[in-house]
């Protein structure tokens, strides 16, 4: 299917919008502070402060991404070099106009002087708007690059689970970050915030990524198949598949229904089915991405 236009449009807004957001996480938070919290913005910023380079850690974040782009352009493919072309660039111009406002007199140090006395709130602000970033960036359909290339070719090449192999990279770069830049107290007060960073960030990208895409799995057994089946085709206008189901405790034949449903629809066909067979069994589950005719990103605004 297609994109519309309108939905071309959309995805281009939300991207850049994510990019945007996660620019601002970057330069205001993390890279002021040197606090390394994984990913290629970690790495830009130990490169960052060893390598002085006008002071200006987006230049390394692009020349990172750009290389990244080349390896997942070898090791994975075109469509993912094509896919992250434009997200490395807009990181990059959107990233370098932002560096501007720190040069502004007294802004680098006040934001300093804020993380000082606010470090906890400042970590768990910044892990928010990056998992809104990136949750807004990856509902458009598009990859940031980074640190994703490596997952892809570590899943590729040796089948490590990419929720593995964030833990390594991500960990491996906390761990480096904090050693080269942070000593005593101030190494463990990094790599704390390091975890919350990661894990506030992680369930606000799902949160933001799955919004607006709440169906459910609904699995049902009941004397009035076909009612319920008729109920769901013309009714609904839903699909419906029929599985044959053995009762384990008195070996009876019977028909499970399954069908993909909003959660609006699920309760009226709930309520319908209980009115036609009181003793019919229902259970549901959360289905957090569904493919198929009625059911893709591309017609999401079904879900709004």
């Amino acid at each position: 299917m297609k994109k519309t236009k309108k939905r071309m449009i959309k995805d281009f807004l939300m991207l850049n919008t994510g990019i945007i957001l996660v620019s601002i996480a970057f330069i205001f938070i993390q890279s002021p502070n040197d606090a390394v919290y994984g990913g290629v913005q970690g790495i830009s910023i130990i490169l960052n402060h060893f390598i002085k380079f006008n002071d200006r850690v987006s230049y390394f974040l692009f020349a990172l991404n750009v290389i990244l782009m080349i390896v997942g352009l070898i090791f994975i493919g075109k469509e993912f070099f094509f896919k992250t072309f434009y997200a490395t660039i807009a990181s990059f111009v959107y990233a370098w106009a932002l560096e501007w406002i720190l040069t502004i007199p007294g802004v680098l140090e006040t934001v300093k002087q804020f993380f000082d006395e606010n470090g906890f709130l400042f970590v768990v602000v910044g892990a928010v708007i990056t998992g809104f970033g990136l949750g807004l960036a990856f509902k458009a359909g598009a990859s940031t690059g980074g640190v994703d290339v490596l997952q892809a070719v570590f899943y590729k090449y040796l089948k490590i689970p990419y929720s593995k192999s964030l833990i390594i990279i991500d960990g491996t770069i906390v761990l480096v970050g904090s050693l080269l830049l942070h000593k005593g107290v101030s190494l463990m007060e990094n790599m704390c915030y390091a975890v919350v960073f990661i894990i506030v960030e992680g369930n606000i990208m799902d949160a933001i990524a799955f919004s607006g895409f709440q169906v459910k799995s609904i699995y049902i057994i009941t004397n009035k198949t076909q009612e319920a089946k008729d109920f769901i085709i013309k009714k609904l206008s839903r699909g419906v598949t029929e599985i044959p189901a053995v009762g384990g405790f008195t070996g009876d034949q019977k028909t499970m229904l399954l069908t993909v449903l909003p959660g609006r629809e699920y309760y009226e066909l709930k309520d319908y089915v209980m009115k036609l067979d009181d003793k019919s069994f229902i259970f549901v589950t959360r289905a957090s991405e569904v493919h198929g005719e009625g059911f893709s990103y591309d017609s999401i605004d079904e879900w709004w």
